[in-house]
């Protein structure tokens, strides 16, 4: 069967992600919901909206030239708009962003992909990474702040007498664009003397991050997006798996963020229990946080911009879809468990 921009056709759901759902509407064609169409306002999870097997009316909104992925709305304007358009081949009434980006993840039977993990922690050692602290220059671990104990890689400040803002970074030596990132920490003992208020239990995942060799000698954070990682003190609620944004600008809800830090609706976890978070990394285009199966957070187009870096790097505003990953040491100690990747690259045509 032909399909075309405008159209509206029936389907069955087949399979449920953080981003999206994707919908047989024949024996060979799939297409993608992604959450933003689903309806209107914030979907945070996908398996309360829709199920497995539900038949579903939906409108096709884009058919990807180069691959034929097609792009499908449940949105009831969108309903409601493509209606009144000509059945044409092709229109632009509205093409989403996240459609450009050819991704073939998802579109094979579920059961068939297979996820083939990549560790960037080897558990014995810190090669493949690349230390970068506040008034040091990369390559240089200041009183062995990063290092291996114990099959952990371990953040520890037992050599600062004061934290003295030596903000550190631990970088992978490989640029990454479209992945899944699994990571698994705890937050142990107390925070050493010097560190700031809101550091307190606080690390972070770096995503799309500028080389540690490019950073001036007492540049506190790469340009990059932080997946942050807090812990509880016990009593208070503490989100985790929030966003912020060094030297960088994003969009949520389809609305462009000016502050720096945008708070998940994750739950709380105190004291010093392992925690997994995952990132789902789509170039510049889309990133998702998950944490316990739960799309806790997502955004957009991101892009080099904005402030929360000293001294500012002299990079380029412009799409940020690619660079390295990094950890922090932000003054209180953390162990990480597991570091490991998924490679979502596009296939090429």
């Amino acid at each position: 069967m032909s399909y075309y921009v405008g159209q509206k056709v029936k389907g069955k759901i087949t399979g449920i992600q953080p981003y999206g759902a994707f919908v047989a509407l024949d024996e060979h064609t799939q297409g993608l919901i992604h959450i933003s169409e689903c309806k209107s306002g914030v979907v945070r999870d996908l398996k309360h909206e829709l199920a497995l097997g539900k038949e579903v009316e939906v409108v096709i909104m884009d058919i990807e030239q180069y691959n034929g992925k097609i792009s499908l709305s449940l949105r009831q304007e969108d309903m409601h708009v493509y209606s009144q358009a000509p059945l044409i081949k092709n229109t632009n009434l509205r093409k989403r962003f996240w459609t450009n980006y050819h991704l073939d993840y998802g579109f094979s039977p579920i059961a068939n992909q297979k996820e083939e993990w990549i560790p960037l922690f080897n558990g014995e050692n810190l090669n493949g990474w690349t230390v970068k602290i506040t008034g040091y220059p990369a390559g240089e671990n200041f009183g062995n702040t990063f290092r291996v104990e114990d099959g952990l890689m371990k953040v520890r400040y037992d050599a600062y007498d004061n934290f003295g803002e030596r903000f550190g970074h631990i970088f992978t030596q490989q640029k990454f664009s479209h992945y899944k990132l699994r990571v698994e920490y705890r937050f142990v003992d107390e925070q050493v003397e010097g560190g700031p208020g809101w550091a307190y239990r606080n690390s972070g995942a770096m995503l799309h991050c500028q080389s540690p060799e490019s950073m001036a000698i007492d540049q506190d954070f790469p340009v990059s997006v932080e997946a942050q990682m807090l812990g509880g003190n016990g009593k208070d609620e503490r989100t985790t798996g929030n966003v912020c944004t060094p030297g960088t600008e994003i969009f949520m809800n389809d609305q462009p963020y000016k502050g720096h830090c945008y708070s998940s609706h994750s739950k709380t976890y105190h004291g010093d229990q392992w925690v997994t978070l995952e990132m789902i990394v789509h170039g510049d285009s889309i990133v998702h946080h998950v944490m316990e199966g739960d799309t806790i957070l997502t955004y957009t187009r991101l892009t080099v911009g904005g402030g929360n870096v000293s001294p500012k790097p002299d990079i380029p505003d412009g799409p940020l879809s690619e660079g390295y990953i990094s950890l922090q040491s932000e003054s209180h100690p953390v162990d990480f468990r597991k570091v490991e990747i998924l490679d979502l690259t596009p296939k090429k045509k």
